[in-house]
């Protein structure tokens, strides 16, 4: 349909996370849910301190010009215009709640998180998933 031409689909995952160093958070947002827009900065800054690639996905539907504008406020790519088009990410009910998070790492998958954290709050939750804790 018209609407997958900025879809982040299932190809698109698994090229993210072939690209990717150390693997990728998929970070599911919606300008309609404020708090989501508002997160971008600390999954931005959490997925940054623990060596993970982040990637903002657009709820499905929604006025695309409104989200544009939401997405320049807070300093997100282009692609995070980009709608959720991946079975996989559905699947794995990443669309229950704008924002919510998943982790893949060497063909390992993190429950969803949802709901908005802090940096502190994401970047424990990324390091819970590898088995690493605060030093200290």
């Amino acid at each position: 349909g018209v609407g997958l031409v900025d879809a982040f689909g299932d190809e698109e995952l698994r090229t993210a996370l072939e690209e990717a160093r150390r693997g990728v958070v998929v970070y599911a947002w919606s300008p309609h849910m404020p708090l989501s827009v508002d997160g971008w900065v600390e999954i931005e800054a959490a997925s940054a301190a623990v060596g993970l690639d982040v990637i903002p996905v657009r709820f499905q539907g929604g006025d695309t010009s409104f989200a544009r504008r939401e997405a320049e406020r807070v300093g997100m790519p282009a692609r995070a215009m980009q709608e959720i088009g991946s079975v996989e990410l559905v699947m794995r009910d990443l669309q229950v709640h704008a924002p919510s998070i998943l982790v893949f790492s060497d063909g390992r998958v993190s429950p969803v998180l949802p709901g908005y954290r802090n940096e502190e709050g994401y970047r424990r939750f990324l390091q819970n998933f590898f088995g690493e804790h605060e030093p200290g």
